[in-house]
């Protein structure tokens, strides 16, 4: 089917193409009859204005950009879903991006900009502050160099853990392992990450030790070096940093005989 054009919709509504124009993007005095013809020639052809024109124009190109670590993880198709029930039927476009590192996407022309990233570096973030276009950081963890005009939403990410360890702790835990995600063998764990500062904050505010497993870049590996840590030194709790990873030490445990919750 051929793509309908704002010449189609002149002809059609017996106007010049900059009647619609100026229509379409309501940025001039335009006769009534004549905008009740646009409009309904609008409708009966189905145009569409282009994203990327009107934007040039000033209009917004009704185009967000989504970016999170995960797009997989139980916490993110939460947010993903609530965000696309927000914007249905408004010809709102969200795009998603799992590459902290894709820095095409500063060269986009977006309405506005999430970003979901306990990875993402605090100087990458800068960039995109910088392109002036309306950037919302959910915090996932505690930033100390952003620069410029930006929203922040405090995830309670910190608290949350914090009073998670201390429920164990209460339990009577007192070797409480913490596991963050996968990652690569030259991860380095990430001491602003509001879940980590949360876990810390527990442990030495109940004079415990800080017990830390790498857990590797698959759920065998992650399996393997729970179970050497076991080994070496036995825990009676863990904190995981998200459910999958949870569930991946359930595994392992129940693998290898190890009671829950009795033992762990």
């Amino acid at each position: 089917m051929k793509k309908v054009t704002r010449k189609d919709v002149a002809e059609k509504a017996q106007v010049t193409e900059t009647i619609v124009s100026y229509v379409i993007n309501d940025n001039r005095y335009v006769d009534k009859e004549k905008k009740e013809r646009v409009l309904a020639a609008v409708k009966e052809l189905g145009y569409r204005p282009s994203p990327m024109a009107r934007a040039l124009k000033g209009k917004g190109s009704n185009h967000y950009l989504f970016i999170a670590d995960d797009m997989m993880s139980e916490h993110f198709a939460i947010i993903i879903n609530e965000m696309e029930n927000l914007v249905k039927n408004k010809g709102i476009c969200i795009s998603l991006c799992s590459d902290r590192s894709d820095t095409s996407l500063l060269n986009w022309q977006f309405d506005g900009i999430i970003i979901a990233s306990a990875v993402m570096s605090e100087e990458r973030i800068n960039q995109y502050i910088a392109t002036g276009i309306p950037i919302v950081v959910l915090g996932m963890k505690k930033y100390t160099t952003l620069k410029g005009e930006f929203g922040l939403i405090n995830s309670g990410l910190e608290e949350g853990t914090y009073q998670a360890v201390k429920l164990l702790i209460n339990k009577g835990r007192k070797n409480i392992l913490y596991i963050p995600s996968l990652s690569t063998k030259d991860y380095v764990l990430d001491e602003k990450d509001y879940r980590y500062l949360g876990y810390k904050k527990a442990i030495e505010e109940n004079n415990l030790e800080l017990s830390l497993l790498h857990p590797g870049s698959s759920d065998k590996e992650l399996q393997e070096a729970l179970i050497k840590e076991w080994e070496a030194k036995p825990f009676d709790a863990i904190f995981a940093r998200t459910d999958s990873i949870a569930a991946m030490a359930m595994k392992a445990l129940t693998l290898n005989d190890i009671k829950i919750p009795q033992e762990v």
